[in-house]
């Protein structure tokens, strides 16, 4: 019988698992408040400002002069979306604390619209001057910007155009934050940058980048648009332009793992931006003669020509040395992480060698198998021959503890290269199929390596996986090539063909005569008592990966096609 469960055991193993997932969302949650890299944007001045976690750094590309903007001295505690400056310096950003609720949670999981669109005394524009360091509400006609948004001013006129991305909609602000337009039918619009006179938006969810008219009384007519894709990024969320060429940020189905294409004036690819593996770039700025590309995974910016040739990586005095100490910082909390998931994965391997190996023998106590052995010849031995399975089914359990280690270490090590949102379809199904192999097939044949079978003089007795004991005469069991019907239990047979449970020798000298041709059916009848049998859920198995195979073929297919 089953042994009753220690609950000091149980408390142990809640405590020390629930212990290890409870470090690992607190080093996970580390790791997102941490400081980042953020937004790029052009200053009227013509320096660049980077965004890096919640201050702002005007930096002289050339010189590597900086100046540090404290956000929180102006009461900004938590950049949400982006920002910009008016021609005079003054900057524009969102103000107030960061904060959510429950509503506004699922609708940015689900990617739904925004459903708030009242304003607050919280999340507002304000308009900061930042050598008085005094900030004043921008406008009394928005709503809260409690989620991402767009900005881009003119710096002639300091007309402000902002992407309200989860709203879905693009507006026009005069300087003093009068509403003069808005232009709705978009999905996720991002960047906005004023081109050559008219008003280009990624238009992410829409998969293009479009041209507008920027005239109030014409505001978001369509001038152009373009569809722009590159294998399976076709998500654009930034872009850039030098001389009449077009640098896209294309994201992947992820919103991750983007790459900087270049297009010409036609619109036709010319090349793909080199960056290093796993870089998760969120933005790209061309100013004079360098292309900059912000990299959000490993906390750098790197820098290219204006021919694609990377550059040394911008290295700015005081802000590489806070990117330099947030890589460590991040280092460290994956690398714990890492840690985490090993351990995690060495417990279960010891649990499941407990649990597997650790066989009760007062389960056998009533079976003549610890009391049977092998003989030769053609007579039957009086308490009869015990067989085991084949030495391929014994090796599972084994061959189960190495998957259950591929698995989690797969797994970890993708969260620790890549992060969790960076998930591939090819990936996502290798993993899967691991999985179903492993819940679906190998739990089936694992309970089979520890069937046993004993041939007695006049009955064939079986005992499965869980220890049950099954008996019954020769001239009562049902029989075909394939499998015997002992009882109720179906049990994988093969006298003739390569593949079986148990050594075809012994099957075929030793049970095959004793069995009565009376009780011999063929092998479709068998069908009708697969469902009890064990490899009829293996065969289901093996039946759902061919499925899942054809759909995934299918799917890249179409995917080649339609690029």
């Amino acid at each position: 019988m089953d042994k009753n469960v220690n609950p000091i055991v149980a408390l142990i193993v809640i405590i020390v698992f629930g212990g290890l997932i409870a470090l690992n969302f607190y080093c996970g949650n580390l790791l997102s408040e941490s400081d980042r890299l953020g937004l790029m944007v052009h200053h009227p001045d013509g320096r660049i400002v980077v965004q890096f976690g919640d201050d702002l750094y005007k930096i002289d590309p050339d010189s590597k002069q900086e100046k540090l903007i404290s956000l929180e001295a102006l009461g900004v505690t938590h950049i949400v979306g982006g920002f910009g400056f008016f021609s005079n310096g003054d900057l524009l950003v969102r103000s107030g604390k960061h904060s959510s609720g429950f509503d506004q949670s699922l609708e940015k999981y689900a990617r739904i619209a925004d459903s708030k669109n009242q304003q607050s005394n919280g999340s507002q524009l304000v308009r900061c001057n930042i050598d008085l360091m005094r900030c004043v509400q921008f406008s009394k006609k928005l709503p809260d910007q409690n989620r991402t948004f767009r900005v881009f001013i003119d710096s002639q006129t300091d007309t402000v155009y902002l992407a309200d991305t989860t709203r879905h909609r693009i507006l026009k602000l005069d300087s003093a934050g009068e509403l003069l337009a808005i232009r709705e039918g978009f999905k996720f619009p991002n960047q906005l940058k004023l081109v050559d006179g008219q008003l280009w938006v990624a238009d992410t969810n829409n998969n293009r980048v479009i041209q507008l008219s920027i005239e109030t009384e014409s505001f978001g007519n369509t001038v152009f648009q373009k569809n722009v894709r590159s294998g399976n990024r076709r998500w654009p969320m930034d872009f850039a332009h030098f001389d009449g060429n077009r640098l896209v940020l294309l994201m992947d189905n992820e919103m991750a793992g983007g790459r900087v294409i270049q297009f010409d004036q036609n619109w036709e690819k010319t090349k793909s931006f080199k960056l290093p593996k796993y870089s998760d770039p969120l933005g790209v700025l061309v100013l004079n003669d360098t292309i900059f590309i912000n990299d959000f995974r490993h906390t750098k910016i790197y820098q290219f020509d204006l021919n694609g040739n990377r550059l040394v990586d911008f290295d700015a005095n005081i802000l590489k040395k806070n990117m330099d100490a947030t890589r460590q910082y991040h280092f460290k909390l994956r690398l714990i992480n890492f840690t985490i998931w090993l351990i995690f994965a060495l417990l279960t391997i010891i649990g499941f060698i407990v649990g597997f190996y650790k066989i009760d023998e007062n389960k056998f106590e009533n079976s003549s198998v610890n009391n049977s052995k092998f003989v030769k010849g053609n007579e039957m031995p009086l308490v009869g021959i015990a067989v085991r399975p084949l030495f391929l089914y014994r090796a599972l359990p084994y061959i189960n503890a190495a998957i259950i280690f591929i698995l989690l270490i797969l797994i970890s090590s993708l969260l620790v290269k890549k992060g969790i949102n960076s998930f591939g379809y090819n990936f996502s199904f290798f993993v899967i199929s691991l999985f179903v192999f492993k819940f679906m097939i190998l739990k089936i044949l694992f309970r089979l390596s520890k069937y046993r079978m004993t041939i007695k003089n006049g009955s064939l007795e079986i005992i499965d996986y869980s220890g049950f004991r099954w008996e019954e005469s020769f001239e009562d069991i049902l029989w075909a090539e394939r499998a015997v019907k002992v009882g109720e239990l179906v049990v994988p047979l093969s006298v003739k063909n390569k593949h079986g449970l148990f050594p075809r020798a012994i099957m075929k000298e030793w049970l095959i005569p004793q069995l009565s041709g009376e009780r011999e059916i063929n092998r479709w009848s068998m069908f009708k008592y697969q469902w009890r049998s064990p490899d009829g859920i293996l065969k289901l198995g093996v039946g759902s990966i061919f499925f899942m195979s054809v759909v995934l073929a299918v799917v890249e297919f179409m995917e080649v096609v339609s690029v």
